[in-house]
């Protein structure tokens, strides 16, 4: 299972980039597709966390999820940050997606 969204501020580990890097101005392409995509990923895990905007520093109202396709898993604040800050994903998972929806 190859995992996306891996981020230093997320995972608490200086190994992974930092999320701020991943944040971009421009909404990407199929975006409505692939967070429609993200959102039905089957839940695999729950964790009681609460989680913080790591941009804002503020509490967000969302549960601690890992979720997957079987190929890929994320976390659900993943589609946190790619929703509200268009998050940079994987081109391998992009190109994945695609092939899948349509």
């Amino acid at each position: 299972m190859q995992i996306i969204g891996r981020f230093r501020e997320t995972y608490h580990d200086d190994c992974f980039p930092s999320v701020l890097d991943y944040i971009s101005p421009e909404e990407p392409e199929n975006k409505q597709q692939i967070l429609n995509y993200l959102k039905k990923g089957r839940v695999v895990s729950l964790a009681p966390a609460r989680l913080k905007d790591v941009v804002t520093n503020e509490y967000i109202n969302i549960s601690l999820r890992c979720m997957s396709d079987g190929k890929y898993s994320w976390r659900s604040d993943l589609i946190y940050y790619y929703e509200k800050y268009n998050v940079k994903l994987d081109p391998g998972f992009i190109a994945h997606v695609m092939r899948k929806i349509k």
